[in-house]
């Protein structure tokens, strides 16, 4: 019993280990894609500025 709940343990810790840095990533892109929006946004507006 005691070994069932070792491996148990063992394949959660894995499971963690894995999934939130994962989780981790998925919210660095999403910052990035943020920030180039918000480049892309900027450069639009000084061009339409530019053009006036």
């Amino acid at each position: 019993m005691t070994i069932l709940l070792d491996i148990a343990t063992l394949a959660l810790l894995l499971l963690v280990l894995t999934f939130v840095p994962a989780l981790g990533l998925r919210h660095d892109a999403k910052i990035d894609r943020q920030i180039r929006e918000a480049q892309a946004a900027r450069s639009a507006a000084e061009r339409h500025g530019a053009d006036r």
